[in-house]
């Protein structure tokens, strides 16, 4: 009997360990793994933790069983050729690099489409499409912003990360789980947020015998077409279905809905990016943590950055410039009321009841505030790894304030 994967063909574009997780699961299901590393290097994680001296650490090739591999320099045109060779030649690509280095590679969607069009591409990144998709994540970030560290840690102090690489290797089997399924015989895209394993560690780490504990949060991604993308993120707060209906449920929840569109590229490879998001945050919703200091700061919650008991309608452009370098420019408009519900409310064990204010705030009650914010940010590409940042941030409404930056960045 011969294994599921037999006879697919994994171009393995990843590197250190969420990746890896993934193609080494897809390599054990029988998939014929091909790892591209960078020529010289190889993959960092090589020479990390290494008990022997000038050999592969037990790091490595824990994650990297059952793979061949393959050294090429990217940068180099014979480099780029035997990568167009490969693309033709696998069924699946997948990588975790930081955003848009596949693109900057010169591999963009269209053009590995173009090339083999039957490529499934699979992609791990730190968070999804909205405001944070080309920031940057590493294991400690996922699980503060998921919010897994907030199950460990001491009482008295503040939340810990797991040991356990949840958003590492959870957001590998997460993505192995959906690709294994996959009809290899149509080209498609898989993009997978480091959020989702973390969040899941969140949420199952918490007692559900507490309504206090109990928290809904989901999402879904929809790509219409290729240069369209749908999302929407869900958080309903302290969930209660016998009261699913009731105004004390209908003041806890959280919705961001938004779109991404990329127009056809003007000068260049890259395609611009428009990109339209509505949030609506009702005043009921916070982050929980167990240390209940960590739960609001200045007087607001924790959770969404601008707050509760707001509407906020964000646009957003990335316009792609000669010359390595590219125009931001963001707009958003937020209403918002300054009257929200005592946080003390969702620790109904940790303060008496006398200094609890349990009366109820609705939408945008209080004194509305109207915020609207534009920026805009020049990223000029110096280097092949250094870029200027040059920018303002101009916030108009009650308390108006004007800002100038410039930022030199480099990547290592």
């Amino acid at each position: 009997m011969g294994k599921a994967l037999d006879g697919v063909r994994i171009l393995d574009f990843t590197h250190v360990q969420s990746g890896p997780t993934c193609t080494q699961l897809l390599a054990w299901f029988g998939a014929d793994v091909i790892k591209v590393e960078r020529a010289g290097e190889g993959d960092i994680t090589r020479g990390q933790l290494r008990d022997i001296p000038d050999v592969d650490s037990l790091y490595f090739t824990m994650l990297n069983g059952n793979k061949r591999s393959i050294t090429i320099d990217s940068k180099h045109p014979e480099g780029k050729r035997v990568l167009d060779e490969l693309v033709k030649a696998c069924d699946v690509l997948v990588e975790n690099f930081g955003p848009g280095v596949l693109v900057r590679m010169g591999f963009p969607w269209e053009k590995i489409q173009s090339i083999n069009p039957k490529m499934i591409v699979a992609s791990i990144k730190g968070f999804g499409p909205g405001p944070y998709e080309d920031c940057k994540v590493y294991e400690n970030v996922a699980q503060c912003t998921g919010g897994a560290a907030s199950t460990t840690g001491f009482r008295d102090g503040l939340p810990l990360v797991t040991g356990a690489q949840i958003g590492d290797s959870g957001t590998g089997l997460h993505l192995q789980m959906q690709e294994a399924p996959c009809d290899y015989r149509h080209g498609n895209r898989i993009d997978l947020s480091y959020l989702l394993p973390t969040v899941f560690i969140r949420a199952s780490g918490f007692s559900n015998a507490k309504v206090d504990n109990r928290n809904l949060y989901g999402g879904i991604n929809l790509r219409p077409a290729n240069d369209l993308t749908l999302y929407a993120t869900m958080l309903f707060d302290e969930l209660t279905f016998k009261q699913l209906l009731s105004n004390w449920w209908g003041n806890k929840y959280a919705i961001q809905i938004g779109t991404s569109w990329n127009p056809p590229p003007l000068w260049q490879s890259e395609k611009p990016r428009l990109g339209l998001e509505f949030t609506a945050v009702r005043p009921w919703t916070y982050t929980h943590y167990a240390n209940v200091s960590m739960f609001s700061h200045d007087g607001r919650p924790l959770g969404y950055p601008k707050g509760a008991n707001l509407l906020d309608v964000t646009a957003e452009l990335n316009l792609p410039l000669p010359w390595n370098s590219r125009w931001d420019s963001q707009f958003s408009c937020t209403w918002q009321g300054s009257r929200g519900n005592d946080w003390r409310v969702n620790y109904r064990d940790e303060f008496p009841s006398s200094i609890v204010n349990t009366a109820q705030a609705y939408w945008l009650e209080g004194d509305l505030s109207v915020t609207p914010v534009w920026q805009n940010t020049l990223r000029i590409g110096i280097m092949a790894h250094q870029v200027l940042l040059l920018g303002h941030r101009s916030q108009f409404g009650s308390q108006p304030s004007h800002a100038l930056f410039c930022n030199w960045q480099v990547f290592i």
